[in-house]
């Protein structure tokens, strides 16, 4: 596949022709003096101008303006009225959750432990939550089904490898 070479005029990246001038760049902003930049943090307001009218009945008044940083500290110990403290969540639920996804992964290779263990972790975590008010309910959940799934799964497995084994020991006697 061939492509038409451009005439020899239509060359964009041709140098400009001798006399050339480039246009002037544009002006500055079309609408006037741009506004000045705002101060810096804490810097003290710039002074009122004139053009700024008084608050009229019924209106707002201006937001304060900007004072010096704020002092570093420890956050207040209260919570603002309307807002309650955040709940913990039970850390019996987020090891049961754990381990429900490893006991799930493992397939057996934990020979039980990681799955049993979700489960009691989760039936414990379910009744602390209940009786506590701590968040983690859905997690212990979450963690007693993984661990059942495991359970299962190693179950079957297990039981796998004792079929196998039985069956290749009884089909190896010579008769």
């Amino acid at each position: 596949m061939s492509f038409p070479t451009p005439p020899p005029g239509d060359n964009p990246f041709a140098p400009p022709p001798e006399g050339f001038v480039p246009p002037p760049p544009p002006a500055g902003p079309a609408y006037g003096t741009p506004p000045p930049p705002p101060p810096g943090y804490g810097a003290p307001p710039p002074p009122p101008s004139a053009l700024t009218t008084p608050p009229t009945a019924g209106s707002q008044p201006p937001p304060p303006a900007y004072g010096a940083a704020p002092a570093y500290g420890t956050a207040p110990a209260y919570y603002p009225q309307g807002y309650a403290a955040p709940r913990s969540t039970n850390g019996m639920a987020i090891a049961s959750l754990v381990l429900g996804i490893i006991g799930l992964i493992s397939c057996g290779y934990t020979f039980f432990i990681a799955p049993v263990l979700a489960v009691v972790l989760g039936v414990k975590a379910r009744r602390q939550v209940r009786e506590t008010g701590q968040q983690g309910d859905g997690m212990a959940l979450a963690g007693i089904i993984m661990g059942a799934i495991g359970l299962v799964i190693s179950a079957g497995i297990v039981l796998f490898v004792i079929l196998m084994i039985v069956s290749s020991t009884g089909s190896s006697t010579v008769g």
